[in-house]
């Protein structure tokens, strides 16, 4: 929009009022004024047009000639002519002016007394009846013999008026109005220049804010308003020339601020280049200080199983244990160590791998459930059974996560209990959220400590004194592992009250069809004494699980009671658990244990007891043993007969032998004998090479069933000695090779099994590795019968190297077979098949202290064929197991037990 001046605004401002008001005068006396005249002419018309038809009608009646008079009215300036109409006849007087024929017809019709009035061509005329006769005559009052007047009295005089005034007022308007410009414009320039030279003036100020003239008058508003101005001004120059100054000032710091920032730009990728260099070297130096500690702590380890098993007094093996323990805290330090590098270089990579969380969790707290016995703490756990089967991750980062929360439960808590629980939290379309929450009763901490618990190398302590040992990164790794997994981890603590830590990890997961149980459940109705409330809710939730009914008490005084009073209501119970309290005395315990046992004697009897728990023979011989904590695992392997006569004196419950033909390749020599000697005890005939050319030059010559590999090797490492064998040897297209490295990074076995090798082990191996590694490529028969009717090695290890026990439990058992064998056929044939299941069970026991395996087997089988009532796979298991007996026997005839244990190395 175009701003207008103040000129502009001026002459609107002044001119519009004088314009609007000389407007609303000029249709005043044009309209108002001669409307009024015209009126008052019309009234005076028609009062002389009347006195007119009176005087033409007296004229007529006296017979006087109308021409006279119609020339004394004519002489009126304001008439213009005369007109008498009778009927067809119209007599003309003075100007004519034509009357319209409906002007005419309307005048017929009229009354005669009426008066009619018409304007036409700035003229007034008036049509008046004019009445003959005499004077006094009536006057008719039908239309015959109407005559009229026709009076026309023109306008012009008027209308010329009108001209004249209206001329006459808009010379006024004109002259007022140009006096008032005139005067408008005078007061303008007296308003306005002042202003335009004030502007001018300011247009001159120089830049130090002097103007060029200072004896300016103005009217006092204006004085005042420049100088008010004019200092503005002022100050805005100096205000400029200060602002000019700083900018100067300003661009200069800049220039030497981007110089300064230029200089540190290179430095810091100076500095990036060799922290990238640093963690690269850092990451070299990791890697090859965890294989040079690696490999001799595979030694150490592996030679103090070795040691171990072997015949130690008490001091040596507490000496032993200590170095084992010790070695193992040192290779737990170095693989947190190894973590936390993975996962501040970025090179943690998750797995999306199909795995079965409850197995997960049963492993978990298996393998810590001895830490927990020793302290005497139970260790439970719950999982919601709506959990999928299939989830999909990396099984073992979240192990990893569960192994460190349960471990520094244990670790922290002296007395009580420690609790795992497994619950969904929301369930997705295709991911769930999984809530992971490990409690114990352990002295807790300070709610305020929470936040630093997460840290790296943060512990709990006490003063100055550490409470516990650990690096204090295992924490900080699970923290950096659920941030991995897009999930969080909390804890909430106080004094004396426990600790209770809450994972929460978002897992896919998959609809797989539920696996059936492969053996169905035996015991329907059970009664179950476990004294720790939440512990027995763990157990029942297995047990129930399983489709058995259980009945928990918390007195060991009510179990008979119940059993009892279970006949009595019809409520039979098929079974009895018996979950043993740490706290328990083992020797007064165990015999009111055995006293209950004996009366329970139509009853299953089952204990769970503590892996430190140490049970008699007597005891032994009444019941079957579950260590704690029971899983579903554990009982599906006891319904199916695996474990029925697994004890807590026994560590190995069978022996596998396997036959293949073994290469192992290492420079170490301490690493190649033990690896040797653990293949060695596991039945492989172990052919041992130190070098990549030797293994080369033995595989040429002769064909393996498998061969273990050192990567790290001086001259030809593993890989390229494993490709050569490959390429350059007609036997080993086909064989499996096992890499046994000491690198520890995810990417460095994942190169290593690219490279062609069929799997890899990592330092320190254990004999459990050993075992699944031959199982899995040997591909074993785990069936295959062992050639040793009875293994002295492992009867020996079953008695826990107690020689005395072992010619014992082995003697026993060969005196009892006979009549026991006899006792169990008998019985069978007369159909007595409770008290064939009792005497089976007793010898499925005894074999559990014996190396005779297949004996042993037998035992089991055929009991549970006879508790699932199955004819044909009855008669089946008898066989078997009186022609194992037999052999049994016979081996006893042809050895001297004593001779054979005693001097066996």
């Amino acid at each position: 929009m175009q701003k207008k001046s103040l000129k502009h605004l001026w002459v609107l401002g002044s001119l519009i009022p004088v314009i609007t008001s000389i407007f609303i005068l000029f249709l005043c006396i044009n309209f108002i004024f001669f409307d009024n005249i015209e009126n008052q002419q019309k009234q005076n018309h028609l009062i002389q047009a009347t006195q007119i038809s009176k005087l033409v009608s007296e004229y007529e009646s006296n017979r006087i000639p109308i021409e006279k008079l119609a020339n004394i009215i004519l002489e009126n300036p304001e008439v213009n002519g005369l007109k008498i109409i009778d009927g067809d006849i119209i007599m003309n007087y003075g100007a004519d002016f034509a009357l319209t024929a409906e002007v005419l017809r309307q005048a017929e019709k009229s009354p005669t007394d009426s008066l009619r009035y018409y304007l036409q061509n700035h003229e007034h005329i008036f049509l008046l009846p004019l009445h003959a006769g005499q004077p006094g005559t009536a006057v008719p009052d039908d239309n015959t013999n109407k005559r009229f007047l026709a009076i026309s009295y023109t306008m012009l005089p008027t209308l010329m008026l009108r001209y004249k005034t209206a001329f006459t007022t808009l010379l006024i308007t004109l002259g007022i109005l140009s006096m008032s410009i005139i005067y408008l414009f005078s007061l303008y320039k007296k308003a306005v220049a002042p202003l335009q030279l004030m502007s001018h003036e300011i247009q001159q100020f120089d830049e130090n804010g002097q103007a060029l003239s200072n004896d300016l008058k103005f009217f006092d508003e204006y004085q005042h308003l420049y100088l008010i101005i004019r200092d503005a001004i002022n100050n805005i120059l100096h205000s400029k020339i200060e602002m000019q100054d700083n900018i100067k000032q300003s661009n200069q710091d800049l220039r030497e601020t981007l110089e300064t920032i230029e200089i540190q730009n290179i430095e810091l990728d100076l500095a990036r280049k060799e922290a990238i260099k640093a963690s690269k070297t850092k990451s070299e130096f990791l890697a090859n200080t965890s294989h040079e500690i690696r490999t001799p702590l595979n030694g150490i380890l592996g030679f103090t199983r070795l040691l171990s098993k072997t015949d130690l007094t008490k001091q040596q093996q507490d000496y032993v244990n200590t170095i084992h323990y010790s070695s193992e805290n040192l290779l737990t330090i170095i693989n947190d160590i190894l973590d936390l590098s993975k996962i501040e270089a970025g090179k943690l990579v998750l797995e999306n791998m199909p795995f079965n969380l409850e197995t997960v969790v049963e492993e978990t707290v298996t393998i810590l459930s001895s830490s927990a016995h020793e302290k005497k703490l139970d260790l439970i756990y719950k999982i919601d059974p709506e959990l999928p089967t299939t989830l999909i991750g990396d099984a073992l980062r979240i192990k990893q996560i569960l192994t460190t929360l349960v471990g520094d439960a244990i670790k922290f808590c002296e007395q009580g209990l420690v609790s795992l629980d497994i619950a969904i939290e929301k369930k997705y379309e295709n991911h769930m959220r999984i809530i992971i929450a490990v409690s114990d009763t352990g002295p807790g901490f300070d709610q305020e400590k929470s936040s630093e618990i997460f840290n790296s190398f943060t512990q709990i302590n006490t003063g100055n004194n550490r409470l516990h040992s650990g690096t204090g990164l295992g924490l900080a790794i699970t923290k950096k592992l659920v941030d991995e997994m897009n999930g969080q981890i909390k804890v909430e603590s106080k004094p004396e009250s426990g600790s209770t830590f809450t994972c929460f990890i978002n897992l896919k997961y998959t609809m797989a069809p539920e696996k059936e149980p492969a053996t169905a459940p035996t015991f329907k109705k059970v009664l179950l004494f476990e004294e720790n409330e939440k512990a027995a809710e763990s157990i029942s939730t297995i047990l129930t699980a399983f489709g058995s009914s259980v009945k928990i008490t918390q007195k060991f005084s009510e179990i008979l009671p119940l059993i009892e009073s279970g006949k009595d209501n019809n409520l039979l119970f098929e079974a009895l658990y018996i979950s043993i309290p740490h706290h328990a005395d083992e020797r007064i315990f165990g015999n009111l244990l055995i006293e209950t046992l004996k009366q329970a004697n139509r009853l299953k009897k089952i204990i769970l007891h503590p892996t430190t728990f140490k049970a008699g023979n007597e005891l032994i011989e009444h019941a079957s043993f579950i260590t704690k904590p029971l899983t579903k695992t554990k009982l599906q392997e006891y319904y199916s007969g695996s474990i029925a006569c697994k004890d807590p004196l026994s560590t190995n419950n069978q022996s596998t032998a396997y036959c293949g033909k073994t290469l192992v390749v290492d420079d170490n020599k301490a690493n190649l004998q033990l690896l040797s000697s653990l293949l060695e005890a596991m039945g492989c005939t172990v052919i041992a090479s130190t070098s990549g050319y030797q293994a080369i030059e033995l595989a040429s010559k002769t064909g393996f069933d498998i061969i273990f590999m050192d990567i790290q090797m001086p001259g030809m490492d593993g890989i390229e000695t494993a490709t050569r064998i490959r390429n350059e040897t007609a036997f080993h297209k086909d064989t499996p090779f096992i890499a046994v490295t000491a690198h520890a990074y995810d990417e460095q076995k994942r190169k290593i099994l690219k490279s062609g090798f069929n799997d890899c082990l990592s330092k320190p191996v254990s004999e459990i590795q050993l075992q699944h590694t031959l199982n899995k490529w040997l591909k074993i028969d785990k069936n295959l019968k062992n050639d040793k009717v009875v293994d002295i090695a492992l009867t020996l290890n079953r008695c826990n190297n107690n020689q005395t026990l072992a010619i014992q439990m082995l003697q026993g058992l060969i005196d009892e077979i006979p009549d026991s064998l006899e006792f169990i056929e008998k019985a069978i044939n007369d159909g007595r098949t409770e008290a064939a299941i009792e005497k089976t069970h007793h010898i499925h026991g005894t074999c559990c202290y014996t190396g005779a395996t297949q004996l042993q087997k037998f035992c089991a089988l055929l009991e549970t064929s006879l508790k699932n009532n199955k004819p044909e796979d009855i008669q089946k298991h008898l066989s078997n197991l009186l022609k194992e007996g037999n052999e049994v026997i016979h081996w006893a005839t042809q050895n001297n037990i004593e001779q054979l244990i005693l001097n066996y190395q």
